[in-house]
């Protein structure tokens, strides 16, 4: 029995040593590992999109993010890779809108009560998350690369705010039975989601060695208000383009 352990040992080292000596050159080209900085334009879109208000305006605001990347290369033309990135989404909007529900407290009983508002609004959102993308590459020439997968992100600072600017407002559903009012604001903070997670796709080119720049989108499945949120009668996706730049370090 001693003598097997042996045999097995030996044949362990020689493994390692034939590991260390045949695959030294080829791990380099094996895995892939750097820094990524990107600037990132995002969005949050009404599903079904016949909910977007008509005449509605968006601006999305450029921001940055900063992040790693690994890759481990199973042949010439297929690789898997994980990401960990930090980034900054914002989003500023304007709306005109026709018994929009929403919820507000009373502010003798304290009890919840559905009130429906008929006029222009405006309103911003920002989005601080860490994001893990899970990407396979597909290396279809030289230069080019289309990259497909899913992220997973977690987001530890929100802010979605409306404000109304001359409107009517009431608990009545027909905008000639509500009444004006000058102005007010309704905050979405407590009632957003801090998971998100959806697909993930884009195209990437070498410049120089070891050095690319790719495209990316992200499409979110996960609605961004909480599952019991009623204020709203549609949901809300979030919606992530990227132009990113890439350095290989190994």
């Amino acid at each position: 029995m001693k003598h097997n352990y042996k045999l097995l040992l030996i044949l362990f080292i020689l493994l390692i040593s034939y590991i260390n000596t045949n695959g030294q050159e080829r791990r380099w080209k094996r895995f892939e590992l750097g820094p990524r900085i990107g600037i990132a334009m995002s969005a949050a879109i009404p599903f079904p999109l016949s909910d977007v208000p008509k005449g509605a305006n968006g601006s999305p605001e450029l921001n940055t993010s900063l992040g790693v990347f690994s890759f481990v290369n199973i042949n010439d033309t297929w690789a898997i890779g994980l990401g960990f990135d930090v980034v900054k989404n914002s989003f500023n909007f304007d709306a005109k809108v026709v018994s929009q529900r929403y919820t507000s407290i009373n502010p003798i009983t304290g009890i919840k009560i559905v009130q429906y508002y008929t006029g222009p609004t405006k309103g911003s959102f920002e989005f601080n998350f860490i994001e893990f993308p899970l990407i396979a590459r597909y290396k279809f020439s030289e230069l080019f690369n289309a990259h497909f997968g899913l992220y997973f992100s977690y987001i530890y600072l929100h802010q979605f705010g409306v404000t109304a600017v001359g409107g009517k407002t009431g608990l009545n559903p027909d905008p000639d039975k509500q009444s004006p009012i000058p102005r007010f604001q309704y905050d979405f903070d407590d009632d957003l989601r801090n998971f998100d997670w959806g697909l993930t796709g884009g195209v990437s080119k070498t410049i120089i060695k070891h050095l690319e720049i790719g495209l990316m989108l992200d499409a979110g499945l996960n609605n961004i208000f909480q599952k019991n949120f009623k204020s709203l009668d549609y949901k809300m996706y979030q919606v992530h383009l990227r132009l990113n730049l890439t350095y290989n370090l190994l």
